[in-house]
């Protein structure tokens, strides 16, 4: 879930929270990485560039983030549980689905391709 201002200018910044999990199988049994992330960043707005109408609005930005992996499985006898942590990039795309939540499509360095959704103050 992500937090972000609500204002009708080109920068904005946010913080958020993503959990996902990466499971793995195969020969010598099955295994996942775990990641808590907390992270915040300053994102611009390409509405001025794209016109995708009201609604539709694409993005790119940097950001901050820190959180913990863990792996759970046969295979993780022994294996710590990193800090993770540092500089990111996003880019992707938001729709409005009314004037507090948009639904998001974005590419991030750590989480690849997703989608979420966010809750405007």
């Amino acid at each position: 879930m992500i937090f972000q201002t609500r204002q009708k200018k080109p920068i904005k910044v946010r913080v958020g929270y993503d959990r996902y999990t990466l499971d793995f199988g195969g020969f010598g049994g099955n295994y996942s990485w775990s990641y808590n992330v907390y992270y915040g960043g300053a994102y611009y707005y390409l509405d001025e560039f794209f016109d995708l109408g009201d609604k539709i609005h694409p993005f790119a930005g940097l950001g901050f983030g820190f959180g913990s992996v863990s792996c759970s499985g046969n295979f993780c006898n022994g294996v710590s549980s990193p800090t993770i942590g540092g500089l990111y990039y996003i880019g992707g795309v938001q729709y409005d689905l009314n004037d507090q939540f948009s639904a998001e499509a974005s590419f991030s360095a750590w989480g690849g391709l997703t989608l979420g959704a966010n809750y405007h103050f």
